[in-house]
């Protein structure tokens, strides 16, 4: 089993990654990212590498992980303590597949229109 499934070893529960809120203000640009609901490392090395970066941090951009419900029940109670926590995952409502990453980039589109716009 791929290590970045295990949540607790790698989520780093401290606010400094936590996502700011939505600003008042115009966003230049948002940034959707899609992400599985069982790659809590690799969201984590998100937040922690080009999230960091002080433009993505000012209130003219928008970054959101957008994933959708995961097979196990306890992913996906996981998923939303972490959706919780960081404030910057949006949960898309249908079960997780390949064939249906479309629908994440739909999502990702209608968000940034009706959210962030």
């Amino acid at each position: 089993t791929n290590p970045s499934f295990a949540r607790q070893k790698h989520l780093d529960m401290q606010s400094m990654w936590k996502a700011p809120a939505l600003p008042q203000n115009p966003v230049e640009l948002f940034i959707g990212i899609l992400s599985a609901g069982n790659h809590f490392a690799e969201r984590m090395a998100v937040r922690k590498s080009w999230m960091q970066q002080k433009l993505v941090k000012s209130s003219k951009v928008v970054a959101r992980f957008f994933v959708a419900l995961h097979a196990r029940t306890e992913v996906n109670v996981d998923l939303k303590k972490e959706a919780d926590y960081f404030g910057d995952i949006v949960i898309v409502p249908y079960m997780d597949h390949y064939d249906l990453v479309v629908l994440k980039t739909v999502a990702i589109c209608e968000y940034g229109v009706s959210t962030v716009a």
